[in-house]
């Protein structure tokens, strides 16, 4: 995954992470003090150390403060839904990797969508935390800063 390779920061939002490429590079990330965070759903990295054949080792980052476990559930139309179908990246915090793509291993076999965005107006909503299921500390964690987004907001990234 060349576009990580130089990269200062990241931040992701995933169902499950198992595509070797993505988690070799970011293996480089593991020290404490490179700047990257996340958060995943525990229920569905379950199941890729479950199955994988991939040396746990790579799965450093569920072991790691800088990401937040925050279970999902499955579709329902009588509850709130928070199922995690949109992954995504934050490179630099200008550039914005979002769509039902998993970061998996399987994922090229699948039907999937995924969108590039260079603009960091579009970065700076997607790190707002507005992830319901978190708490501020844990947004907080997410975002990297204060845990408020930019000043300007617009209507997308108030939504949620």
């Amino acid at each position: 995954m060349s576009l990580l390779a130089k990269v200062k920061k990241v931040r992701l939002m995933f169902f499950i992470m198992s595509d070797p490429d993505i988690l070799s590079a970011l293996t480089r990330f593991k020290a404490g003090d490179k700047d990257i965070g996340g958060v995943y759903d525990p229920n569905g990295m379950k199941d890729v150390l479950r199955f994988t054949k991939q040396p746990q080792s790579n799965f450093w980052f569920l072991n790691d403060s800088r990401f937040v476990a925050a279970p999902s559930r499955p579709f329902s139309a009588s509850r709130e839904n928070d199922f995690m179908h949109n992954k995504t990246m934050i490179i630099d915090s200008k550039t914005v990797i979002t769509g039902s793509y998993n970061f998996s291993e399987n994922a090229e076999a699948n039907d999937e969508n995924l969108l590039v965005i260079e603009a960091r107006d579009v970065a700076a909503a997607y790190m707002q935390p507005r992830t319901k299921q978190l708490s501020r500390r844990r947004a907080t964690r997410w975002c990297g800063a204060s845990g408020r987004g930019p000043a300007r907001r617009t209507r997308a990234a108030q939504v949620g």
